[in-house]
């Protein structure tokens, strides 16, 4: 504004902030246009977000410390948009190291032992690795090997839980695990960069084996992710050109459906350990282990039997409650490298049969080598 002859005022035309107005508003349309044509005019809506990933190696090769001073400065900005509230979620060791979530928790924990940083998740990554010359080929031992490795992630679990409940015994943080799997020598013929890897029945029993251990420690995970979904590590689908095939893992996470959105329910396994070894290691594994769920009427429990060639015959104790119904669906083969092929795509599949009732107990055999589901409908 300023002062004009006779005391009137006259307004000054902004005719730089004007043409900066109209270049403004001709971006946001081709902002607005070019999203619609390559993906939506409403936000995503993505919740979960990971700040980094294993920064302990390709992800910055970072030490605790240095990660934990990048973390702050980047969930600083990370602010909820679009009226979604953002998860965050920050890295964790690679395997069982807490060493490195409490040298992580400690940089980013105020003095007074709070988070004044936005936090919500820690992230574990989890590869059970491979035993044998590939995922085909291996022995009895490297079957065991295996499973054995997989069956490791519940140790994971105990000990990162409890350091993080050092710093955080509300558990206003949640403990993911938010990579895990098999994780074998590239398949001969393939590009080994692209990490595509065939999948057997030991595989499907070591996913089985996991999944269970995630059901049992319900209060201590947030998430869990499989690596990854298509070809790559321990894929559930297989594709070639126009062809595509489903994996025994594949089958595995669909015998498992019937526990997503269920009640946890305590189960006890009492069955001789499996011994074994590995060079000059001994080593033992469960003879029986798995989970069980409830949901609306329907319990649902699943077994897995890791002895390479010897059926278990188990007494289920139900307790006191009475079933209208039961069913068995079973995933298992007298091979156990058997697997799908494009060949045969339907090579190995769960196989379901109703399950007979008497006086309210049941005596079941599980097969060698497989993965048991049972349903019960209960009065």
């Amino acid at each position: 504004m300023r002062a004009v002859p006779g005391g009137q005022r006259r307004e000054r035309k902004p005719a730089g902030n004007a043409r900066l107005g109209r270049i403004l508003q001709f971006r946001q349309r081709q902002h607005a246009g070019t999203a619609t044509e390559n993906g939506s005019p409403q936000p995503f809506r993505v919740r979960y977000w990971g700040v980094g990933n294993e920064a302990w190696g390709c992800g910055g090769n970072f030490c605790p410390e240095d990660y934990g001073a990048q973390y702050k400065q980047f969930a600083t900005f990370l602010r909820d948009f679009s009226g979604t509230p953002l998860f965050l979620i920050a890295c964790g060791p690679d395997g069982n190291k807490p060493d490195w979530t409490r040298r992580f928790l400690r940089k980013i924990a105020s003095g007074d032992g709070r988070f004044n940083y936005r936090i919500h998740g820690l992230g574990a990554h989890y590869y059970c690795g491979t035993a044998g010359p590939s995922a085909t080929e291996f022995d009895a031992n490297q079957w065991y090997e295996l499973l054995y490795k997989a069956a490791g992630i519940e140790q994971l679990i105990w000990e990162q839980r409890a350091v993080m409940d050092e710093f955080d015994p509300q558990r206003k943080i949640g403990l993911l695990i938010d990579e895990w799997g098999t994780w074998h020598f590239p398949t001969p013929g393939r590009n080994p960069g692209h990490l595509w890897q065939q999948n057997t029945l030991r595989d499907a029993l070591a996913a089985a084996i996991t999944l269970d251990t995630f059901h049992r420690h319900a209060d201590q995970l947030v998430m869990a992710n499989i690596a990854q979904l298509a070809n790559v590590l321990q894929a559930m689908v297989l594709t070639e050109g126009d062809k595509m095939l489903r994996t025994p893992t594949y089958h595995v996470f669909d015998l498992y459906q019937p526990h997503q959105g269920g009640r946890s329910v305590r189960t006890v396994f009492d069955a001789p350990p499996i011994r074994f070894a590995v060079g000059n290691t001994g080593l033992q594994l469960g003879g029986l282990s798995g989970s069980a769920s409830i949901k609306g009427s329907v319990l649902t429990v699943t077994v897995v039997n890791p002895h390479a060639g010897m059926p278990l015959e188990a007494e289920i104790d139900l307790g006191s409650r009475s079933v209208r119904r039961a069913t068995s669906s079973v995933l298992s083969d007298e091979d156990l490298a058997a697997h799908n092929t494009f060949d045969e795509p339907d090579r190995l599949m769960p196989t379901e049969q109703p399950l007979p009732m008497e006086d309210q107990g049941l005596v079941h055999v599980f097969p060698a080598a497989s993965v048991t589901r049972l349903k019960f409908e209960l009065d």
